[in-house]
């Protein structure tokens, strides 16, 4: 009886994929440390940053407004320390928007553990990225 081999050269090429792809991970580019998205009022889960970070924000309330809450309208977050709850000393830890929708960037120095608390009637999204 003789065993064929021929699968073992396919199953090696995927193995190289799949490590080849999980090599980007080492990378020095941006990583997504935290991706949060809701449409009521919340706070995420406790994040760590390595150092500088930004966090990316964005929010709809078309949907929220065209269902008839039509005093649906803008975004609030303030970051937290999580080891102590003050906000991120020395950074510009909140901030507040209006209208119907919108999206941002705020750049944060401090590296530390944190959590962020949004206020909103609308859809939106979190994210905190590390700067490379």
């Amino acid at each position: 009886m003789m065993l064929s081999l021929r699968p073992l050269p396919a199953l090696a090429a995927a193995v190289m994929l799949g490590l080849n792809g999980c090599s980007s991970s080492l990378s020095t580019t941006n990583r997504t440390l935290m991706d949060f998205d809701s449409n009521i009022s919340s706070q995420t889960n406790n994040f760590q940053t390595p150092g500088k970070w930004d966090v990316l924000y964005s929010w709809d309330c078309s949907q929220v407004r065209a269902q008839g809450n039509l005093g649906a309208t803008g975004f609030k977050f303030v970051a937290y320390n999580s080891d102590d709850g003050s906000t991120a000393a020395g950074d510009n830890p909140s901030i507040i928007r209006s209208g119907d929708k919108g999206q941002g960037t705020v750049h944060f120095q401090l590296a530390g553990f944190y959590n962020i608390k949004i206020t909103s009637l609308c859809k939106y999204r979190i994210r905190v990225l590390n700067e490379a």
